[in-house]
C-alpha cells in the first residue's frame, strides 16, 4: 500500500498509457502517485521506449527527448568514453538506468551517466540497486525544456558525487559537497575536464560532425596529458 493520502491507482497500464500520448520535448507531471504505483509503471514499462521517468515527493513526471537532446546525450557518452580510453582508467556507462531508493521514496532516470571510480564494483550487474550498489561518479542531465530540479534533489540524497547540467545558457559541473552541489570549475572523475572544454567539441559535432570532432578531442586530451 501506498503512503496515507496517495492515489493507490493499481492501474501501472493506465499511467503506462501516458507515455504514447507525450509529444516530443514534453514534460508532463501526475501529483499524489503511490510509491508501489511507480514501481509498478516501472515494470510495466520495462526499459520505457526512451522516455524518463523521475519520482519524487508523491509526484511523477514523464519527460519525452527531443531529438536534439538525445544527440547531445549520445555525443557526451562517446566524448567521456574516449577521455576514460586516452587516460587508460575504467569507466561504465549506466545510460538512462532507473537509480531508486525506496528508504527515500525517490527515484530518476538520468540522460546518462558514469561509473569511474566505482566501475569495477558494477561489472556484470544487470540491475543497479540502490544503496547496496554505489550510486554513478557521474550524472548527466540535458534541460532542452525543462529544469530538473527535483532530480538534481534526488541525485544528492542518493549521493551521486557529480552532476553535470547542459541547458540554455551552457554547461555547468556540480560536486556534491555536505549534501548540496556546488559549482566547480572542473570533474571530480576527470580533473583535467572543464565545461568549457565540453561545450567546444560538443558545438564542434555539430557544425563539423560527431566523428570529427571526437577525433580532434583525443589529440586535445594527448596534449593536455604529461608525457
Amino acid at each position: 500500500m501506498g503512503a496515507p493520502g496517495m492515489i493507490a491507482t493499481s492501474k501501472p497500464a493506465q499511467l503506462a498509457g501516458i507515455v504514447g500520448t507525450l509529444a516530443d520535448g514534453e514534460v508532463r507531471r501526475l501529483p499524489n502517485i503511490a510509491w508501489d504505483d511507480y514501481l509498478a509503471l516501472l515494470e510495466a514499462l520495462g526499459d520505457g521506449g526512451g522516455t524518463r521517468i523521475s519520482f519524487a515527493d508523491g509526484v511523477l513526471e514523464f519527460m519525452a527527448p527531443l531529438y536534439v537532446h538525445e544527440g547531445t546525450k549520445d555525443f557526451v557518452l562517446f566524448l567521456v568514453g574516449a577521455l576514460a580510453e586516452e587516460l587508460g582508467l575504467d569507466c561504465e556507462s549506466a545510460g538512462s538506468t532507473t537509480l531508486k531508493r525506496a528508504d527515500l521514496r525517490r527515484g530518476a532516470e538520468p540522460d546518462t551517466c558514469f561509473y569511474v571510480r566505482n566501475a569495477a564494483r558494477i561489472l556484470g550487474k544487470e540491475t543497479i540497486e540502490l544503496p547496496e550498489d554505489p550510486p554513478p561518479d557521474i550524472v548527466f542531465e540535458v534541460d532542452v525544456t525543462s529544469a530538473s530540479t527535483s532530480k538534481t534533489e534526488t541525485y544528492a540524497l542518493m549521493g551521486v558525487p557529480e552532476l553535470w547540467r547542459l541547458d540554455r545558457t551552457g554547461l555547468t559541473f556540480f560536486v556534491l559537497n555536505e549534501g548540496h552541489y556546488e559549482v566547480a570549475e572542473a570533474s571530480l572523475a576527470f580533473p583535467l575536464l572543464r565545461p568549457e572544454t565540453v561545450v567546444e567539441y560538443l558545438e564542434m559535432s555539430r557544425v563539423e560532425g560527431r566523428t570529427r570532432a571526437l577525433r580532434a578531442f583525443r589529440t586535445w586530451v594527448r596534449g593536455q596529458s604529461p608525457t
